[in-house]
């Protein structure tokens, strides 16, 4: 659906065509979101995305289970702005793999 608009946003705008995501993300399919964005009334957070990507059932679970995808927590470092759009993936990657250090090498301790 490369034709289409998709915003990604935080819980503080709400229109008729938008959906909760988490308790931190919704998403909003219309152009009255974009609209509301220009006019400094959208929602604090967003990111815009040109095109849509839909999946048949079950096919998500299937690619996440053969480990096709990285899944993790989320992050508020999604809201920040990146002039690199690779940034904000590296960032939340550094993060949980110093998480995941940390847990490991805390693991290590003698007794």
């Amino acid at each position: 659906m490369t034709d289409r608009c998709t915003v990604m946003h935080s819980r503080d705008y709400r229109n008729a065509d938008t959906r909760a995501l988490s308790d931190h993300a919704a998403i909003t399919f219309n152009q009255g979101i974009v609209e509301d964005i220009n006019r400094g009334r959208g929602p604090r957070h967003y990111k815009i995305m040109l095109g849509f990507c839909r999946w048949e059932p079950g096919q998500l679970d299937a690619e996440l289970m053969r480990g096709q995808w990285l899944a993790t927590g989320w992050s508020p470092l999604a809201w920040s702005s990146y002039k690199a759009k690779d940034k904000m993936w590296r960032r939340i990657i550094e993060r949980d793999s110093s998480t995941a250090a940390k847990s490991f090498l805390d693991s290590l301790t003698v007794q």
